[in-house]
C-alpha cells in the first residue's frame, strides 16, 4: 500500500455498533413486555452511547493525524478488559476510559473519587472506583498480551520504552458534569479532563514523530488482533437489575 499524503485527518479505523444493537434489541422486547429493570437499563446504555458520541465527536472534529478503534475488548484466561477508544498518533498510544457522571467529580490529595448529585431533591455524595485504576489495568492487560509474543531480549526492551509510549486517561464525557480536582495529586489529575479537552491534551503532549502512517495502521492492526468480538446475550430478566447495577456504575445516573 502506497501513502502518497501524508496523514491529516483523524480515522475511525474501527468503529462499534454494539452498544446500539443492545438498546435496540431491549426497546424491541419492551414493546411487547413489561420490565422496570430492562427500561433502567436501556436509559443507562442510552447515557452511555451519549457520551461515547461526544468523544466521538471530539475526535473527528480534530483535524489531527490519528488512527482510533472504538470498543475494543480483549482478554487472558480470567482476565479481561473492555476499552472505549485507543487513540493512535505518530508518537503515541492512548487508551481511553470514558466516563458519562452526572454533577461533580471530586477527586482529593489521597486519589479518591467522590461523586455529588441530586436525586429526587436529595443531595448524594458517595465515594466510586478510581476509573485510574480500572484503566491502568486495561493498559496492563494489553501490555501482558503483547509480552507474550515477543523474545525474552524483545520483552525486556518492550518493558523498558512501554510507559513513555502509552498513556491512560479518563475522559469525562457530560459536558455538565464539573471536575474539581484541585487538590489531586500530580499524576492522578493528569489523567483526567474533560471532553472538550481532550484534543488539546493530545496535541500537547505529542511528541517528536517516529511513525509514518504505515507504522500506525501497523499499530492499529497489532492491537485489533487482540479484539475478541463479543455477542449480546440474550434478553434474561433474571437478576437483570444485579447484573445492570454491577456493569453500568461508571453510567449516569438519572436526575
Amino acid at each position: 500500500m502506497l501513502f502518497k499524503d501524508k496523514l491529516k485527518e483523524p480515522v475511525i479505523y474501527k468503529g462499534s455498533n454494539k452498544a446500539i444493537n443492545e438498546l435496540n434489541q431491549i426497546q424491541e422486547y419492551l414493546k411487547t413486555h413489561t420490565s422496570k429493570e430492562l427500561e433502567k437499563k436501556a436509559r443507562l446504555i442510552q447515557y452511555g452511547i451519549e457520551g461515547e458520541e461526544n468523544i466521538l465527536f471530539e475526535l473527528k472534529n480534530s483535524h489531527f493525524p490519528m488512527y482510533v478503534l472504538h470498543d475494543i475488548y480483549m482478554v487472558d484466561h480470567d482476565l479481561s478488559a473492555q476499552i472505549d477508544y485507543i487513540i493512535i498518533t505518530s508518537s503515541m498510544v492512548y487508551f481511553i476510559e470514558c466516563k458519562n457522571l452526572i454533577g461533580t467529580i471530586m477527586i482529593d490529595s489521597m486519589g479518591n473519587f467522590t461523586r455529588e448529585y441530586t436525586y429526587n431533591g436529595k443531595t448524594i455524595k458517595e465515594g466510586i472506583y478510581s476509573p485510574i485504576t480500572q484503566n491502568q489495568r486495561h493498559l496492563e492487560l494489553y501490555k501482558m498480551l503483547r509480552e507474550k509474543d515477543k523474545g525474552s531480549v524483545m520483552k525486556f526492551l518492550y518493558d523498558k520504552t512501554f510507559s513513555s509510549g502509552f498513556k491512560s486517561l479518563v475522559v469525562l464525557a457530560n459536558p455538565k458534569s464539573i471536575l474539581k480536582s484541585r487538590y489531586a495529586p500530580k499524576e492522578i489529575k493528569e489523567k483526567v479532563i474533560k471532553a472538550d479537552q481532550l484534543i488539546d491534551y493530545i496535541k500537547k503532549h505529542e511528541q517528536s514523530a517516529f511513525r509514518n502512517q504505515k507504522d500506525m495502521i501497523a499499530m492499529a492492526d497489532g492491537l485489533l488482533s487482540y479484539h475478541q468480538k463479543q455477542e449480546i446475550p440474550p434478553i434474561q430478566e433474571e437478576n437483570t437489575f444485579e447484573s445492570v447495577e454491577a456493569n453500568n456504575d461508571d453510567q449516569l445516573i438519572e436526575s
